[in-house]
C-alpha cells in the first residue's frame, strides 16, 4: 500500500503496517461476506456455519482497530488515492453482498414461517388435516331425510 504523501500538513498520513492491516482486514469483510451470500444463495446451511465464525472475525478486526469503526474510516481516508479506491470498491462489493444476503434471509424467513402456518392449519381441527374429515356432533342430517 502506499501511504498518501499529499494530506494536509495537519492530517497524518498511514503508515504502511496500518495500511496493510487495513488492507488485510477489508480483505476477510470481504471474503467473509461473499461466502455469507454464497451459502444462502445455495441453501448450504452447512457452509453457512462454517462462514459466521470468519464473519465474526472479520467484525471483530474492525472493532479492535484504533478507535473502533470511526477510527478504521478515517484510517481508509488517509490512504492514499490508489489504495483508498481500491479498498473502497472491495467495500462497496461486500456492502452489495450484505445486502442480498439480508434480502435472502428475509426471503426465507418468509417461506419458513409460511410453511409452518400451513402446518399449523392442517394438524388444527379448523383445517384441512386428517382430523377436520370427521363428522362433528350435530352436523349430520337426519337418518329420515
Amino acid at each position: 500500500m502506499i501511504i498518501d504523501g499529499d494530506r494536509s500538513p495537519g492530517t497524518a498520513s498511514t503508515s504502511d503496517s496500518e495500511a496493510l492491516r487495513i488492507a488485510a482486514t477489508v480483505d476477510l469483510l470481504s471474503e467473509a461476506l461473499a461466502e455469507q451470500r454464497q451459502s444462502i444463495t445455495a441453501s448450504n446451511w452447512s457452509r453457512l456455519d462454517k462462514v459466521l465464525p470468519l464473519l465474526g472475525k472479520a467484525v471483530s478486526e474492525v472493532e479492535s482497530f484504533p478507535g473502533g469503526e470511526t477510527g478504521f474510516k478515517d484510517a481508509i481516508e488517509r490512504l492514499s488515492f490508489e489504495s483508498r479506491q481500491e479498498i473502497e470498491g472491495k467495500l462497496l462489493r461486500a456492502n452489495e453482498d450484505r445486502l442480498v444476503a439480508a434480502e435472502l434471509i428475509r426471503i426465507n424467513l418468509w417461506r419458513a414461517n409460511a410453511i409452518r402456518t400451513l402446518q399449523m392449519q392442517a394438524d388444527s381441527s379448523d383445517g384441512y388435516g386428517p382430523s377436520s374429515m370427521r363428522v362433528a356432533p350435530g352436523s349430520k342430517l337426519s337418518a329420515r331425510a
